[in-house]
């Protein structure tokens, strides 16, 4: 743990200048760990550290690159249990999702590292973008910075980019996992550095001149202050359920798409629109499944609802919830405070709706009814038809968060397009079968 609370940069761990901070323990909202803040001194020599590794790196070959990245996906398979056990207690979230996300880290690894070492054969030679930063919500921190953030670490690694990430300062431990496991590996020093800090921290870095490329995960809000004039159109993802939908598939998707990891997702879809001709059925089987979903322990492998990142963060959804009803809505479910919020539906809006216009980012669905499909696809962004309308970054077709719930929509989603982002496509899942749910549908 000591280790755990300093910070990686050009290689070894050592302590930095900013003040202190208590890191807590959502399960028990005890004291986890205390870390330092990276201040603008620490901000410079992170990105100098970058910016020194570079010409080295983007110069090493590819296939050395891609050994690195399938090394370190031994080192960390070598101790999944154990980062699985630090990612619930610096998270929250139950111990199987934790599980889960560390096979996604794993597979990402493997995969970008075998691309590196023969996917450019046959193209263009690629060169690397440069110095890339990136910044973290609290959702799914090592996986984020690995696997399925295609504008983040794996990919940008492989194609011989260097990196500053700064995590969540609610979630800061496990991203060092990653750096150690990195650094072991062979990594060389300044190739990859974590800065611990908060929301200063992340201005500095995104203001810097010598960073070539910024990837963002995190709040509507906060992204569009990044994105300045450019992102006022950013909305809350839209999951669309049309009459002809399955029923017991539809709900199997409302569910991950509003509840998993304690609905604490970048891309969940918490505007469900419904069909009126399905709404009152889905309604009905929504609300039995919510009521039946487990809120508890997260080390418990029965819980489905783990508890909430920070305190704080819990008030202001509770906040979301009782605006709306203020504004009329319509709860449904057994809503509890503290850290533990259970789950619950939102009916009876408008698109007016605060809770409908923002990011709640907790265990909360808004469902509106919709009557036809020009009726929805204006709803959801003014554009004439649906897959090719939506403004969105990623589509997905019968199914949802198939591949790392990250992003609102902006940038690419796995697999070689993430490649041509750091050296716009739009990607559309379809799923064929059965919708693998894994917050336990019961029947």
């Amino acid at each position: 743990m000591e280790k755990l609370r300093r910070l990686a940069t050009s290689g070894p761990f050592h302590w930095i200048r900013g003040a202190r901070t208590e890191n807590l323990e959502p399960r028990t909202g005890s004291v986890l760990s205390e870390v330092r803040i990276g201040n603008e001194a620490d901000v410079e020599e992170a990105v100098q550290a970058s910016r020194e590794a570079f010409p080295a790196w983007k110069a090493l070959p590819s296939a050395e690159r891609g050994r690195i990245l399938t090394k370190t996906a031994e080192v960390l398979r070598s101790k999944l249990e154990e980062i699985a056990l630090m990612d619930v207690l610096d998270n929250g979230k139950p111990i199987w999702e934790a599980r889960m996300d560390m096979e996604s880290v794993l597979g990402a690894l493997e995969y970008y590292g075998a691309y590196a070492n023969n996917g450019f054969a046959g193209e263009h030679y690629k060169l690397p973008g440069g110095k890339t930063e990136d910044m973290e919500n609290r959702d799914r921190r090592l996986e984020l910075s690995t696997a399925n953030r295609d504008l983040e670490g794996r990919p940008a690694l492989a194609a011989g980019n260097t990196f500053v990430y700064k995590p969540s300062q609610f979630t800061p431990l496990t991203a060092l996992y990653l750096a150690e496991a990195l650094k072991t590996s062979g990594l060389p020093d300044g190739v990859f550095n974590v800065l611990q800090g908060e929301g200063a921290t992340g201005a500095e870095l995104s203001q810097h001149p010598g960073v070539s490329k910024l990837s963002f995960t995190g709040s509507v809000a906060t992204g569009t202050k990044i994105m300045a004039a450019g992102a006022q159109g950013i909305r809350p993802s839209p999951l669309i359920i049309f009459n002809d939908a399955d029923l017991v598939g539809a709900v199997k998707g409302a569910l991950m798409a509003n509840f998993f990891s304690q609905g604490q997702v970048c891309s969940n879809g918490t505007r469900v629109f419904v069909q009126r001709g399905i709404y009152e059925a889905f309604m009905k089987e929504f609300i039995k499944q919510v009521k039946g979903l487990k809120v508890g322990d997260p080390f418990l492998e029965d819980t489905t609802v783990g508890a909430t990142i920070h305190g704080q963060h819990a008030e202001n959804v509770l906040a979301y919830v009782q605006g709306a009803k203020e504004e009329g809505a319509k709860i449904e479910g057994d809503l509890k405070g503290g850290h533990y919020i259970s789950p619950c539906i939102l009916s009876n809006l408008k698109d007016s709706f605060k809770c409908v216009r923002e990011e709640i980012f907790g265990p909360v669905a808004a469902v509106l009814p919709f009557d036809s499909e020009e009726e929805v696809v204006g709803r959801a962004n003014d554009t004439p038809f649906v897959a090719d309308g939506i403004e969105a970054g990623v589509i997905w077709v019968n199914t949802f968060n198939v591949c790392s719930p990250e992003m609102s929509g902006i940038g690419r989603e796995n697999g070689k397009a993430v490649m041509e982002y750091y050296t716009q496509t739009k990607t559309t899942y379809v799923e064929g079968g059965e919708i693998d749910c894994g917050l336990l549908y019961k029947e």
